[in-house]
């Protein structure tokens, strides 16, 4: 009988310590990949740029650390594998206040095999989160394989916003850009307002992250086509958001400013 009593009193001593020590536990999909680009033909790691989307419920003082992880396409990463990993394994990703991070990758990060990241070879990127009370957390991944191309061929989607008449308003649309030609649609889908190939076209010309282009529009089927030219200039936003100047456009309806802002998908 004395020893189910002292079995019975450890039981209960044991009960009540775990009652004051509760494990933590992250939100749900605290950071989450948006999307992973090849933008830069260095055949390392500064040729990725990273979008991370980041949860309202988001405590920094919760928060010890935020790695972003590069596996080859045949290794699994799990989350008790995160803390383990070797500094130049990883790449710290700042801890902000912000629910939109654009992270620009330093050439010297490795994989989680410590070896260099190259062109032609699949990978799988992660982020990890490294929580107060050792919790741990592990974004579902995206893949990734560098190439040596056009830097920012892709196809981007955004608006056409008139400032003025016939506006203020702004049509969804799309481009296609491979080796610096460009398609443009009135849609969002990289397709034509009404009939034809496209809306327009353009030669895009470089200059670092600045470009300058004369947009050909012609849309079939619409007031005779509606043809116009002009010049476009502007810049490459962290990379994979193409922002125009303000520019003057004149077609069938009416002369107004206009702006563009375009994200790579």
């Amino acid at each position: 009988m004395k020893r189910k009593l002292i079995n019975l009193s450890l039981f209960f001593l044991l009960s009540a310590c775990g009652d004051k020590t509760p494990t933590f536990v992250l939100p749900k999909d605290l950071y989450s990949l948006s999307k992973v680009y090849d933008v830069s033909n260095n055949n390392n790691a500064s040729d990725i740029r990273v979008e991370i989307a980041i949860s309202t419920e988001l405590v920094i003082a919760d928060i010890r650390e935020v790695r972003l992880i590069i596996s080859k396409a045949a290794k699994s990463v799990t989350p008790d594998q995160i803390a383990g990993l070797s500094a130049d394994n990883f790449y710290a990703v700042p801890i902000e206040p912000s629910l939109r991070q654009v992270i620009k990758i330093t050439a010297g990060t490795r994989d989680t095999d410590g070896e260099p990241i190259v062109n032609g070879v699949p990978y799988k990127v992660y982020i990890g989160v490294l929580g107060k009370q050792d919790s741990k957390q592990l974004s579902p991944a995206k893949d990734l394989t560098l190439q040596d191309k056009n830097i920012y061929s892709g196809i981007y989607k955004g608006i056409w916003e008139d400032l003025g008449f016939p506006g203020p308003g702004s049509t969804a649309s799309s481009i296609r850009l491979e080796e610096g030609f460009g398609e443009f649609f009135f849609t969002p889908n990289l397709k034509p307002f009404i009939s034809g190939v496209n809306d327009g076209s353009f030669q895009m010309t470089l200059n670092g992250t600045n470009f300058s282009f004369d947009l050909k529009l012609f849309i079939g089927g619409y007031k005779g086509g509606c043809p116009a030219t002009g010049p476009v200039s502007g810049h490459f936003e962290d990379d994979i958001i193409l922002v125009s100047d303000i520019f003057s456009w004149d077609d069938c309806d009416g002369k107004r400013d206009v702006r563009l802002r375009f994200t790579r998908q």
